[in-house]
């Protein structure tokens, strides 16, 4: 079967006053779900680069993320390098100008027109369908993280205010759809998809997780998913872009 290129993308939804949102989860088709994914060969680490327009104090909670991230890795594996390069390319007018030879984290204003204004930030990555044991993962090779600054402004815990989010809260959650992770409903996760409140650690599902999709760095990740081969699409509200390549979005 021809192997499918997925690109995809999450949000991190607002909440507003720190209370539950009335948004609800998308409903997928049937045979569909949210593909997890993987990176193949981490030793070193991947080098993440900032945009030029990041502060000083950005850089500093982009460097406890990564530190958060790779502690929390197998013995032996390196999710990220603690190098952060710079780019003087701060953002693109569309999503798809982003797959280019950078990991890059970005922000972006104004906002993008066919991105919920909800979102305060979105990680779009890209794959190949695989499978294991009859359940679909993708092979990740590119993935970037966007914030939404046009709606929303971050910053650190000595600024925070009522209308401030928590800028390494939403980066250390985005991240973690970096790496391949999908939405968790549980409030104990750092992948639970809506902002509650400061959330800067990976909990104790979130590292047992992490432990086991990257135990072996060449090795296909055990899942429990839905196979997502003979279909073409990622999640709800997919369409084809060119060839293989597919498109998708998970609310919430």
């Amino acid at each position: 079967m021809r192997k499918q290129q997925i690109i995809a993308f999450f949000f991190l939804i607002l909440v507003a006053c720190k209370k539950q949102t009335t948004t609800t989860q998308a409903t997928l088709a049937p045979g569909q779900s949210c593909a997890p994914g993987k990176w193949f060969g981490l030793t070193s680490g991947m080098q993440l680069t900032m945009g030029s327009d990041f502060s000083t104090q950005e850089r500093s909670s982009l460097s406890s993320a990564i530190t958060e991230w790779n502690s929390r890795a197998p013995s032996g594996v390196t999710l990220f390098s603690t190098s952060i390069a710079t780019t003087s390319t701060n953002s693109f007018s569309s999503l798809t100008n982003y797959r280019d030879s950078i990991f890059g984290v970005y922000k972006k204003t104004p906002w993008f027109n066919d991105v919920s204004s909800n979102a305060l930030a979105i990680t779009q990555y890209f794959g190949y369908v695989r499978s294991n044991n009859g359940s679909a993962y993708l092979e990740l090779n590119h993935a970037d993280i966007i914030f939404n600054y046009e709606d929303y402004v971050f910053m650190d815990t000595n600024g925070l205010t009522t209308s401030a989010y928590d800028f390494q809260t939403v980066l250390t959650h985005e991240m973690g759809h970096f790496l391949g992770f999908c939405h968790e409903l549980s409030a104990s996760s750092i992948m639970y998809p809506y902002y509650v409140n400061l959330n800067r650690q990976l909990k104790t599902f979130d590292i047992s997780a992490l432990q086991a999709r990257y135990l072996s760095p060449t090795t296909a990740p055990l899942l429990a998913q839905k196979s997502l081969l003979g279909t073409s699409q990622a999640t709800d509200q997919s369409k084809s872009q060119s060839q293989s390549i597919v498109t998708g979005k998970q609310i919430g």
